[in-house]
């Protein structure tokens, strides 16, 4: 049975390669358009720009003591850019792609004072 009002489908072929979106209204299919993965990932980034746009705005503060999303599937990486000499750490979101966060070195000496003090660990300076 349709449902009332405009219907959105995102369904993913059996290969694997295409995805297919609908919009339907009542029952009715108004539009549709099938996109590869390359062009699915350019739409989440379009998507995340303008998500950062709206309001009410992504928090800004850590929900610390809060449940936060796990990401299954993660790989990561680390590498030391030439030009700043940052650690460059990148996790692998099996959804939005590699996401890069650069430490310098007073932040990571920060990250391991605190990761010694949770471990009771001496901290060293």
């Amino acid at each position: 049975m349709a449902g009332v009002g405009p219907e959105l489908r995102l369904l993913v072929e059996d290969h694997r390669q295409e995805m297919h979106i609908q919009i339907a209204n009542n029952g009715q299919l108004k539009a549709a358009m099938v996109m590869t993965a390359a062009q699915l990932e350019g739409t989440i980034a379009a998507l995340c720009q303008i998500r950062a746009q709206m309001l009410p705005e992504v928090p800004a503060d850590y929900p610390g003591g809060s449940a936060v999303q796990e990401i299954k599937g993660t790989h990561f990486n680390f590498e030391v850019d030439p030009a700043s000499k940052e650690l460059i750490f990148a996790l692998r979101d099996p959804a939005r792609g590699w996401l890069s966060l650069r430490f310098g070195a007073r932040l990571l000496e920060r990250m391991l004072k605190i990761a010694r003090a949770a471990s009771g660990g001496a901290t060293k300076q």
